[in-house]
């Protein structure tokens, strides 16, 4: 999703959005979704390489 990069996805109703500001991909969420009182918005970072959060062990 490169349209992402150094922005805020919102997830609601297994609908995905992305946006400039948390504010208005939350405001996406509870418009598009009101019913889905718990849409996570989070921040897309930029960095270089790939990143893993699996656990090693």
């Amino acid at each position: 999703m490169p349209r992402a990069r150094s922005g805020f996805v919102a997830v609601a109703g297994q609908e995905g959005f992305v946006a400039d500001t948390p504010e208005e991909a939350s405001a996406w969420a509870r418009r598009t979704h009101p019913d889905d009182d718990a849409a996570p918005v989070r921040s897309v970072r930029v960095g270089r390489g790939s990143r893993s959060d699996a656990v090693r062990g």
